[in-house]
């Protein structure tokens, strides 16, 4: 592989970063921060998923979790990127949870734009979660207006 070509930009790119903090629907405070970015090669037309996801979900009954994962998969459609991850690390949950996870944010702007949107992260199979990124969540995953922080989807 071409490391040079994907370092100096000679790689198409789509990417999704942000903070994101909302109240959930049974009233936990979530917060996660993301870095998504997916490289197509433009010689191999290889396919490279980078990135990290940082997450904390405060508890009504004061309890936590923290976790850390790594992106395995992106796929973005205008405004709305799909994201999954395989965690590295988490504190708060029950043995055994499956390490894989994934969510979805939407993008509106700046400004006086409405507030971005997002997912909660929902723990799944790796078999869901790359057909979450592939093809969406069905129903929809409920999505929640982002009270802190910023979204940024590049398609």
């Amino acid at each position: 592989m071409d490391v040079t070509a994907l370092e100096t930009g000679g790689a198409d790119m789509q990417s999704a970063t942000g903070h994101v903090e909302f109240i959930g629907r049974q009233g936990a405070d979530n917060r996660y921060s993301f870095s998504a970015i997916k490289r197509v090669h433009p010689a191999t037309g290889e396919t490279i998923i980078q990135g990290e996801v940082q997450y904390q979900s405060h508890r009504p009954d004061g309890t936590v979790i923290d976790a850390h994962g790594t992106v395995i998969c992106l796929e973005i459609e205008g405004n709305l990127a799909r994201v999954g991850l395989v965690g590295d690390h988490a504190r708060g949950l029950p043995e055994g949870t499956s390490p894989f996870a994934y969510f979805t944010v939407v993008d509106n702007g700046e400004g006086n734009d409405p507030p971005d949107l997002a997912s909660n992260l929902f723990i799944a199979t790796e078999a869901v979660v790359l057909q979450h990124c592939e093809s969406g969540h069905i129903p929809a995953p409920p999505l929640f207006p982002n009270l802190v922080g910023n979204i940024q989807v590049r398609p």
